[in-house]
């Protein structure tokens, strides 16, 4: 015994099992003395946390979940359980873009990449995805592409086609491919995401059920079956953290739908875009989603829907900062406005958007918020005002160019 307490002698693994009985404890634990349930207990909280977080996440509720995965982060880092901290970290990310604390969330999703680096190139696509998404909120869109499209590629290469992987990767380009204008490559990329994407009330009840079976096994102290289980849950929460991205697939189809002038259809893809993209942390998207939602209603006539979400959109980003997320309400509310012949509000949101958008940058849409206000000029016989939006609306696009 003193021989091996000293480090000097190896035990056997006859006398292992000897003194772990005696001890009454696992062999294993008594080898490296990490407890048998540790990495089980960890990670039953972490899907404990999975399935009491909303889909619209709160406040509190990210608070608690932060406090959780740190606690879990701290102890699987003291008793070196890497995949363990790999989950905490990701949800961690997770929860980082939704305060808009982006670089903080794209350091954690590196962090994801190294503790992975030597595991599968599937598991490491969420943290792939997610730095793309940081890197796309940071206005670098392009090396986020590049990001997504290698790893596409290499998947492919290597023969490892994952459908979650799969699926994380396609909804992760569509944002990209919009924001460098390939409306196509967009398009094609929206189409075989919503294809890989499963429906969202079975994620549920499959992950309640997991859940269920996990604990019992573990309170039965079978561990390595309730791993199974927990790493099932897992694959799941991989799919509900991707919500956001299916949610700009709708949107994406919606956007492209109702240009080619088929309102019915684009209405559909853009409310299921607008619900998905609710409590996701990301404002101007919420906003996108939610305005282009409106236009499509009012352009079918239905004013009072029209109104509806564009009202409520715009509680939900009040708090925001983001002048893009109020440009986008403004510019709609404006045309609402001057649908329902209510032509002093109409003008009072144009201006605002106006302003809201050069205040984001947005040249494009500055542009075309101006061309509206001097369409609105002149339909009111103000011909001097008409001509100077008209003229402001041509320098942006100048200044663009």
């Amino acid at each position: 015994m003193s021989s091996v307490e000293s480090g000097r002698r190896t035990p056997s693994t006859d006398a292992l099992h000897y003194f772990a009985a005696k001890l009454g404890v696992d062999a294993d634990e008594l080898l490296t003395g990490r407890p048998t349930r540790l990495p089980v207990e960890l990670e039953l909280a972490l899907a404990e946390l999975t399935l009491s977080t909303g889909q619209e996440l709160t406040q509190n509720e990210v608070a608690h979940g932060e406090q959780v995965c740190q606690d879990v982060d701290r102890t699987a880092e003291a008793y070196g359980l890497v995949e363990v901290r790999a989950r905490a970290r990701s949800r961690l990310a997770v929860f980082a873009l939704w305060r808009g604390e982006v670089r903080r969330a794209d350091e954690l999703f590196e962090s994801v990449e190294r503790l992975l680096r030597d595991a599968p190139l599937p598991w490491r696509v969420p943290a792939l995805v997610g730095r793309a998404e940081c890197l796309r909120r940071l206005g670098d869109s392009r090396y986020g592409l590049y990001l997504l499209e290698s790893t596409l590629k290499e998947l492919n290469r290597t023969g490892l086609i994952d459908p979650t992987a799969l699926l994380a990767l396609h909804a992760g380009l569509v944002g990209l491919y919009l924001d460098v204008g390939a409306t196509k490559e967009a398009a094609a990329a929206a189409d075989e995401a919503v294809k890989l994407a499963p429906v969202g009330p079975e994620l549920v009840r499959l992950a309640t059920m997991y859940l269920s079976v996990a604990r019992t096994l573990t309170a039965e102290g079978q561990v390595a079956e309730a791993r199974r289980y927990l790493d099932r849950l897992e694959e799941l929460w991989r799919l509900v953290a991707l919500r956001p991205q299916i949610g700009e697939c709708h949107w994406a189809r919606g956007q492209l739908l109702s240009r080619e002038g088929r309102d019915v259809e684009a209405c559909a893809e853009l409310e299921t875009a607008y619900q998905m993209l609710r409590g996701a942390g990301d404002p101007a998207r919420l906003a996108g989603a939610a305005a282009d939602l409106a236009d499509v209603r009012r352009r079918l006539g239905h004013l009072a829907e029209a109104e509806q979400v564009l009202t409520e959109a715009a509680a939900l980003v009040e708090h925001t900062e983001d002048p893009l997320a109020h440009a986008r309400i403004s510019r709609q509310r404006g045309l609402l406005a001057l649908e329902k012949g209510e032509s002093h509000d109409g003008e009072t949101h144009l201006r605002m958007a106006v302003e809201q958008y050069a205040a984001a940058g947005r040249h494009q849409e500055l542009a075309l918020a101006q061309r509206l206000l001097g369409d609105m000029y002149r339909n009111a016989g103000r011909m001097q005002e008409a001509a100077l939006a008209y003229r402001h609306g041509l320098v942006t696009v100048e200044q663009q160019s």
